[in-house]
């Protein structure tokens, strides 16, 4: 949203006691802002810390699931959305990156049986397959976004997923389906257009 210039001096003239009541009454109405601003203003924990904890969270959520393909699909889907609330507060662009990639891993490690050996419904599957690859695809174009100095904290979760991942039948199938090469994760040997291929992907709906 663009303010104008009228807008932004009229704010300035207010009064400093109705500034502070104007403020309360808009952080009331964004709970994640105000998240935001207690990591940054009261938080002694770095984001490093915090990264870590999440990372737990989600292992500990995917350990504990016990359902069939479609609830897998919603609960990896649940997790996402600690991912996301967790980069908008901290800030943390490495952490979207990690974090998903823990996620992707902990699914295909914890949850093999149910991911990708289910006799669920076609379409459950699909769904859940195209999530988790859209997913793994959009770590693949964040990473390359990444300033280089961050990148050596993603090599050992890329290559723990490939090698998960390349040793199961069914996910190496849709893996060579989507033209995902090993070395994209084991070596984090990610093509320059990636991006491209993704979007060339989702026009043929095969994400």
């Amino acid at each position: 949203m663009i303010f104008s210039k009228e807008f932004k001096v009229a704010i300035l003239s207010i009064s400093p006691k109705e500034k502070e009541q104007l403020l309360f009454r808009l952080l009331k109405k964004d709970v994640k802002l105000v998240k935001r601003l207690e990591f940054e203003l009261l938080s002694e924990e770095s984001v490093d810390t915090v990264r870590d904890r999440v990372a737990e969270d989600i292992v500990q959520n995917i350990s504990a699931f016990q359902g069939r393909i479609l609830g897998m699909y919603y609960e990896i889907r649940r997790n996402s959305s600690l991912i996301t609330e967790h980069v908008f507060t901290c800030r943390d662009k490495l952490g979207e990156v990690f974090l998903n990639l823990i996620l992707l891993r902990a699914a295909t490690q914890i949850q093999e049986d149910i991911l990708w050996k289910s006799n669920g419904q076609i379409k459950h599957i699909q769904k859940v397959h195209h999530y988790f690859f859209a997913k793994l695809f959009r770590c693949f174009v964040l990473t390359l976004k990444l300033e280089p100095d961050l990148l050596l904290e993603l090599q050992d979760e890329y290559r723990l997923l490939g090698e998960a991942l390349f040793i199961i039948p069914a996910a190496k199938t849709y893996c060579d389906k989507l033209g995902i090469e090993e070395k994209w994760l084991k070596d984090m040997d990610i093509p320059e257009n990636i991006e491209l291929q993704y979007k060339n992907l989702r026009v043929k709906k095969l994400l």
